[in-house]
């Protein structure tokens, strides 16, 4: 999202949330290999999904929307794909669709492994940090007497390596790897008939991190179980929805004399979208949220787009919207037995956030387009870090933070065979006191171009620069925290592939070919060229 805003970013895939229940996102864990749709929407809101969402949400599709019906064909496929390369990497997927007249059915597999790099390249020892992932998906549907029964599984399990810390920043020397282990499963299941569904889905996520200089172990987990109803109607001039749901949230940790807590919420939401001669489009949502932790709290989003006949299409839009974020039950209650022990916060309060955005569209051709836009967000009761002698913490920011900047995009395929885009974004974000935020650059651009010359020849070049930004390092004696400012870095990677036949892709690929030395986050070393190569093939 806009300037490095991703921690505040709702993401689903196929319906099911991704953000994690104890921070973080278990998206960074996952392997997805066909991504059907990507809906992006910025800004504050809390009404279509609940909390989360302060900056946006991004919602990935790998579902077949086409209607199951009596004309459906019988259709079998399958697909593979393997990829190997440098630091070490290996990765391999595999899937295999059925659909019929009444059904449809799609199972998905993805394992990848890495050497890796070594995060902490300044203590003077070198090893390699290393990550493995295997994800399954599973997605079924089955049509019968005008309802609709929909279910999707996915579970992921990573292990890594990661480093101590000495003056806020990885160190080796400090004792051999220490280690992490990620399993998420979740499940989610749907009764559809017309505009009428029924959802339930259940989340479970276990956590466990082992010291590896004094054999100290974190363990967490996390269920989740929710229940949702949705109706619609069409009305003269649009549609009118209304939603509502119960979750449970249980947060256990097995190392703290296997200490549980729960969490309750429920909530009621309704949106009406209005089409005014099929020029003038606007909706407006509310949504009410009952916690058992938190005060209850009403949110509301509102847009309006424009689609002006001028001498070419203009599209004017509008957005302004509210959003609210309860702390995780893992800041609330977590707690971690080390030598430099986090300590949780009970008294946290939930972030709230509200925000609008105007802009323009532009398509001065078929085969081009232009868009503007401006935004501004404030941020309230911001859950940051806190570092104390007594072992660091989290609590609620005083006072608001300040994001505005604007964006710009272009896109151009006036040949066939070539497809260039680019994209500028500009963000400023202010601490309450002044100080620009962390982590927020100022300035990115991003830019790529796709040409075919041949039938069956492909190549696709990308490029990204990230301005400097500030960072922060937590020490574990005063003053506790420095600043440290992030240069800034271009980035660069090329694709070559070629099909042979209609079913099977060769590809080469290189990244970072500038081999930039950057770093995203204070003290932790990113990596520098890589060239891959692979092969796809479809059945």
């Amino acid at each position: 999202m806009r300037g490095g805003e991703a921690d505040h970013t709702l993401i689903l895939l196929d319906g099911m949330e991704l953000n994690s229940p104890t921070g973080g996102y278990d998206f960074a864990h996952l392997l997805v290999s066909e991504i059907n749709r990507v809906e992006i929407i910025p800004g504050p809101q809390s009404v279509a999904h609940g909390g989360g969402g302060l900056a946006g949400t991004i919602s990935l599709s790998t579902s077949d929307d086409a209607p199951i019906s009596a004309d459906s064909p019988a259709i079998q496929s399958a697909s593979a794909a393997a990829e190997g390369g440098s630091f070490g990497s290996v990765l391999i997927r595999a899937a295999a669709a059925l659909k019929n007249h009444t059904s449809r059915a799609r199972l998905a597999a993805a394992f990848y492994a890495s050497d890796n790099v070594d995060i902490s390249p300044n203590d003077g020892r070198k090893e390699r940090d290393g990550y493995q992932n295997l994800t399954l998906h599973a997605l079924y549907a089955h049509k019968m007497g005008g309802v609709l029964f929909q279910a999707a599984a996915r579970h992921a399990q990573a292990k890594g390596d990661y480093d101590g810390t000495a003056n806020g920043i990885p160190n080796d020397r400090l004792g051999g790897d220490s280690e992490y282990e990620l399993r998420s499963t979740a499940l989610r299941a749907q009764l559809r008939r017309d505009n009428h569904a029924l959802a339930v889905s259940y989340l479970h996520r276990r956590d466990k991190n082992q010291d590896g200089m004094i054999r100290d172990i974190t363990l967490n987990k996390v269920a989740r179980a929710t229940i949702t109803a949705q109706s619609s109607w069409r009305m003269r001039r649009g549609d009118l929805s209304l939603r509502a749901g119960w979750e449970l949230e249980e947060f256990q940790q097995t190392h703290n004399q296997n200490r549980r807590e729960q969490t309750t919420r429920s909530f009621i939401a309704a949106e009406q979208s209005l089409a005014f001669r099929n020029a003038l489009f606007t909706t407006l949502g509310l949504r009410y949220d009952r916690n058992s932790d938190f005060a209850s709290s009403l949110t509301w989003r509102a847009t309006a787009a424009w689609q002006i006949p001028v001498f070419m299409p203009l599209r004017l839009r509008a957005a302004y919207g509210t959003a609210v974020q309860n702390p995780s039950l893992y800041d609330l209650y977590g707690f971690n037995p080390s030598r430099f022990a986090f300590t949780p916060n009970p008294n946290l309060q939930p972030e709230k956030a509200r925000g609008f955005e105007i802009g323009a569209d532009f398509l001065p051709s078929p085969f081009s387009a232009i868009g503007v836009s401006y935004f501004e967000t404030r941020l309230e009761k911001e859950i940051t870090f806190n570092p104390r002698r007594e072992g660091p913490t989290v609590a609620n920011a005083t006072g608001g933070s300040e994001r505005r900047g604007a964006e710009a995009s272009l896109s151009w395929n006036m040949l066939s065979s070539l497809a260039l885009q680019a994209r500028y974004s500009f963000t400023s974000s202010k601490q309450p006191n002044g100080a620009q935020e962390l982590r927020r650059p100022r300035h990115q651009i991003q830019a790529s171009a796709t040409w075919s010359p041949l039938k069956r020849l492909r190549l696709h070049v990308g490029a990204a620069y990230v301005s400097k930004q500030r960072d922060r390092v937590f020490l574990s004696e005063p003053p506790f925290a420095r600043d440290v400012i992030l240069d800034g870095y271009a980035l660069l990677r090329a694709k070559i592939a070629c099909s042979f036949g209609a079913k099977t892709v060769v590809y080469l690929r290189a990244e970072n070919l500038l081999d930039e030395s950057y770093q995203h986050v204070a003290g932790y070393a990113t990596r520098g060229i890589g060239v891959f190569a692979g092969v796809e093939r479809r059945f």
